[in-house]
């Protein structure tokens, strides 16, 4: 395995999903150790020097669930997958488990005495079992808590710290409880039996629990206390405490297959530090073994115990350790973890076909560390990550690699090895630290030359180890913006370095300079691309994007390409030479907006294949800033919505089109941000792709790529809603009454990588002619079903196309009762008994007079009853926005406050004002003020994407939004929303001293409601925000917490 490298530090941190936070890994002191972890976690047991290099220089990402994604509390006591597939935490106030979507609670049935959850145990008949502070054990299977043996009822007020099954699976549990004060329990149908000191215990408080089988299948049972270790032996009486074992307090322990076929057995220790059993000789890891902490918490293998390419250690204190072929190796804080007290380790790979290790925290949270095949490179260490506008690799002569990288503001930055370089204006390297593009070029005496394109400061060049700015002026550059490098020619006599600039396009080959622009044929002075082909002994052409279409040249004469030739946009910024699947050799062109489109060098006059957002294949989005091609030709676009990936097919894309599979890459898969840069792409030449994001850089190895082929579980649930109060699960085979034909189907797919990608499809055989589109929707609800037989199908498909199912439910309906032929034969005898009451249909003809003037009545009562709500309702909007007055405001604020009082739950208000609206109305009148109003208020209300979000008119100009369940950030972020609709709609004010339009200035406060502020606390702290917006230049949006300002 590769040893940590000295690459500096990184910082980058994005929002995703239902705000759970994901962090990329800041220190890059820890790259070998993390890459060293998560390449275990891919299965790779022997990387090459060619993985190793890779690994060695990167980062990944870390998502953390918080209790606002939905975990009962932030403190992980334990984690475990039960046997679905879903994923089980314990908390100091509850449990909870995750379906790949979300999490669902689950508190302890005697939650008032104990919902702290020290330990959780997937037994190996399927049930779960919890261990809490001080309320004993819980079993829970299918779904319901389910009776314990008698013989647990001595132990339902001790706390249990540990738990452990020793039965053959499927078999009853037999249940081994660590206690806090008692020792040991075991726990059998019919009895219990106490093991503690004077059983052969160092200690009665009991930390950790381990049941280990041989080859024959016996038993033994370890067991970890604060006096030690102790182990009990098969057909044993009372535990032993052996020669060696490690005396301080035991708490976690694995087992591992070694690469002989034998067994080693690791023990965790809360101040000793790591210990090792094997072939009864004892190792132990300590702080100068490299452990950052010798507290111990939490053992884990990557890979799984019979093939682990390393241990995980989790640590209180030091985060989390990385043991792998007798070195050890840190993650911490700095790299993105939430806290540095790691509770509990979980690793899910036979799960989720990606690997995941899933780390438990002290008031953390829930770390998921996920195998993603990006890695993330920060080559400019600041508070914030610089985006990396260019990339250059370059190879010396002995074999050693050289990455480039030109930042946004940080210079350019060299990467040999381990080493960093930085180059920039204040060293006096480069005239600009805004390093557009990149190129390199072969010196006749032998050397690199490194030619470095500024924003606004020309060309620069470095070679023999020295900088030279080349600038603009007569026989040199036509302008300071480079926006292109290229260099052509296979010899001395016929190399030339092509500079694109915002002023035309320059050449440089035999010591002087060429300039070519819109009367030499351009079609526009603005240069973004240039590449160059060649078809067999022709002369070479030269293709160049500009900000007005495609030009090509083949040096004697110019043929240009814009929308008369079909191009959608003609912003070019980039060009690529590449095969389609057909054969045909093409130019590819990514535009700004137009997506990308393509021409056959052998048919040059028309555009031979377009690709958009709307086209199949479909590409995420229309903005192409660069396209590369790996060794298997396929293509990467550069987007602003991730890197697509087109892997060619030998399917027919129709019409003649070639066909591609297509894949996005997102920050789901490690990249830094979404957004990419044009000229920021690059293939080095061990085949890895190189991306520059708004966020920093990126790389992969396509041949270490880890794909994923696991279909996941599949789950699905039926629920019977009529008329229950509480909804009844729907069992397979169920034979159901006619009245229970309200029935809701919810699925999930257990896949923990890339959710938001899962799909599904769904048919209610018998009801549906055919499966439903793949969609996102992941619940299906079927009213008023008729009797008959039904079976529901559901099938799944994950990020990476595995589908899994169907999955079914089969039930039937029964007819009602009046539908069977008994029920004809009754009818029949009721008809003869209608005959007898036919002295009674005088009366019934009165009765039905009174019935239709009760409904009479009753219909005049409606319509009044329908005016008096129209009437109410008039009474709460303001006449002339239509939105909600300044009464419904304050019904509605007091009625969310109280809400938010009873739950607990963030409370979020804006205060919005019209900027110079009075000089508005001295302007232009007050009934074009009048129309400004109404135009504001709509555009603000529609802006509003939630059912819960309300606006109403707070007075004059001014309006209040309320913003249940959203903390502080996120109503910032509908406020801008709202801020930048209204400036959108581009209503002239000449009289605003902050906008040509009408703007708005927003005020925001969010707060969980308590008896240290009162509501008009809350109103106040808004308006003295909105107060701060107009004072700070009004059209922006300002924010305030409770404690930043008096209320």
């Amino acid at each position: 395995m590769m040893q940590p490298s000295g690459i500096r530090n990184s910082v980058c941190q994005a929002m995703s999903g239902t705000s759970a936070r994901r962090s990329v890994c800041r220190r890059a002191g820890l790259l070998a150790a993390l890459a060293l972890c998560l390449a275990g976690l891919a299965g790779i047991v022997s990387p090459t020097a060619h993985a190793a290099s890779l690994l060695d220089i990167g980062t990944y990402s870390i998502r953390v669930f918080r209790d606002s994604d939905g975990l009962p509390q932030n403190t992980v006591h334990a984690i475990v997958s039960d046997r679905h597939g879903f994923l089980w935490i314990g908390t100091q106030d509850g449990a909870a488990y995750y379906d790949g979507r979300r999490w669902h609670g689950v508190d302890m049935p005697n939650r008032t005495r104990s919902n702290f959850v020290r330990a959780i145990l997937a037994a190996g008949d399927g049930s779960l079992w919890f261990a809490t502070q001080a309320g004993g054990l819980h079993r829970y299977q299918d779904g319901r808590w389910t009776p314990l043996p008698g013989s647990a009822d001595a132990f339902q007020n001790d706390r249990i710290n540990a738990l452990a099954d020793s039965a053959a699976p499927d078999r009853e549990p037999v249940i081994w409880a660590g206690t806090h004060h008692r020792g040991v329990a075991r726990i059998e149908v019919g009895r219990s039996t106490l093991f503690d000191t004077r059983r052969g215990l160092p200690h009665n408080r009991v930390w950790g629990l381990y049941v280990q089988r041989d080859g024959n299948g016996r038993v033994t049972v370890w067991a970890g206390t604060e006096g030690g270790l102790a182990r009990f032996r098969p057909d044993a009486e009372r535990f032993e405490i052996g020669p060696g074992f490690p005396r301080e307090s035991v708490n976690s322990f694995l087992e591992t297959m070694e690469p002989d076929g034998s067994r080693a057995l690791w023990v965790g220790t809360y101040g000793g530090g790591l210990y090792r059993f094997h072939r009864n000789a004892w190792r132990r890891y300590g702080s100068s073994d490299g452990l950052p902490s010798v507290h111990l918490t939490s053992l884990e293998a990557a890979g799984g115990s019979d093939n682990p390419q390393g241990i995980w250690i989790g640590t209180d204190g030091g985060g989390l350790a990385w043991l792998s072929e007798g070195r050890i190796h840190n993650l911490g804080l700095n790299d993105g973890l939430p806290s540095n007290a790691v509770y509990s380790l979980h690793e899910t790979r036979q799960t989720t076909g990606v690997p995941v290790l899933w780390a438990g925290t002290r008031n953390g949270g829930l770390a998921e560390l996920r195998g993603g095949q990006w890695r993330v490179i920060q080559p400019v260490q600041r508070p914030f990550p610089l985006p990396v506008l260019s990339l250059l690799e370059t190879v010396a002569p002995d074999g050693t690699s050289s990455v480039w990288f030109g930042t946004d503001g940080g210079g350019l930055v060299r990467l040999t090895g381990a080493r960093w370089d930085t180059f920039s204006q204040s060293t006096g390297a480069l005239p600009n630290d805004i390093v557009q593009c990149l190129a390199a070029t072969a010196e006749p005496g032998g050397g690199t030359t490194v030619w470095a394109g500024t924003r606004t400061g020309g060309l620069a060049r470095f070679a023999q180890g020295g900088w030279r700015t080349i600038g603009t002026g007569p026989g040199l550059l036509p302008n300071d913006m480079i926006q292109v490098l290229l260099e052509t020619g296979d010899s001395a006599a016929d190399r030339f370095l092509w500079v694109g600039t915002r002023g035309g396009l320059a050449r440089f080959g035999g010591g002087r300079w060429t300039v070519f622009d819109t009367q030499s044929g351009l079609p526009h002075n603005s240069v973004l691309s240039l590449i160059q082909t060649r078809r067999g002994d022709s002369p070479p052409v030269l293709w160049v994007g500009t900000a007005r279409g495609l030009a090509r040249f083949d040096g004697a004469s110019w043929q240009t390409y814009s929308s008369r030739e079909g191009l959608l946009n003609e912003s070019i910024q980039c060009l690529h030479s590449a095969t389609l699947p057909d054969g045909r050799t093409v130019v590819w062109a990514g535009t700004d907006g137009g997506g990308a489109f393509c021409i056959d060098l052998d048919d040059p006059e028309r555009i031979a294949l377009t690709l958009t957002d709307a086209t199949e294949p479909r590409l995420p989005n229309n903005t192409v800033y660069k396209i590369l091609s790996d060794a298997e030709d396929r293509l990467y676009m550069l987007t602003n919505k991730g890197v697509v990936r087109l892997t060619p097919t030998e399917r027919s894309g129709g019409a003649g089109r070639p066909a591609f599979d297509v894949f996005t890459f997102t920050v789901e898969d490690g990249l830094p941000l979404n957004q990419c840069n044009r000229n920021a792409g690059m293939v080095d030449h061990l085949g890895r792709i190189w991306v520059g994001t708004v966020c920093g850089a990126a790389v992969f190895d396509p041949g270490l790529e880890a794909r994923d082929y696991t279909p996941k579980p599949l789950l699905v649930q039926g629920t019977i809603v009529q008329g229950k109060a509480v909804p009844q699960r729907l069992q397979g085979g169920a034979s159901l009454a006619f009245n229970e034909n309200n029935i809701d189907f919810e699925y999930a797919l257990l896949s923990f990588f890339r959710q938001e990608d899962t799909r599904y499809r769904a048919q209610l055989v018998g009801f549906d002619a055919q499966p439903s589109e793949w969609s996102a929707d992941f619940k299906k609800e079927y009213r008023r079903l008729t009797d008959g037989n039904y079976v529901f199908r559901v099938w799944g498909r994950d990020y990476a196309g595995n589908v899994k199912g169907p999955v079914e439910v089969a039930f039937t309906i029964r007819p009602a009762p009046w539908a069977t032929w008994w029920a004809y034969a009754l009818l029949a005898a009721l008809g003869v008994g209608l005959l007898y009451a036919g002295f009674k249909l005088r009366l019934q003809a009165h009765q039905r007079r009174e019935d239709e003037l009760m409904e009479l009545v009753d219909a005049r009562t409606r319509q009044l009853q329908d005016a008096n709500r129209t009437l109410l309702e008039l009474s709460y909007l303001d006449p002339l926005t239509g939105i909600a007055n300044r009464r419904q405001f304050d019904e509605r604020i007091d009625q969310e406050w109280k809400r938010a009082v009873r739950a607990g739950t963030p409370l979020a208000m804006i205060m919005v004002d019209i900027d110079w609206f009075k000089d508005f109305n001295d302007t232009y009148g007050h009934q074009a003020g009048d129309a400004c109003l109404k135009s504001v208020a709509t555009a603000m209300a529609d802006g509003l994407s939630r059912a819960g979000d309300s606006i109403a008119r707070y007075g004059g100009e001014e309006f209040a939004v309320i913003l249940p369940l959203t903390d502080l950030d996120g109503a910032v972020k509908v406020a801008d929303h709202l801020r930048r609709r209204v400036e959108a709609l581009s209503i002239a004010n000449s009289a605003s001293k902050a906008s040509p339009y009408v703007t708005v200035s927003c005020g925001v406060t969010s707060l969980t409601p308590s008896q240290a502020v009162s509501l008009s606390d809350f109103i106040r702290l808004s308006d003295y925000a909105l107060y701060q917006a107009k004072q700070a230049g009004r059209n922006r949006t300002m924010s305030l917490k409770p404690m930043e300002t008096a209320v």
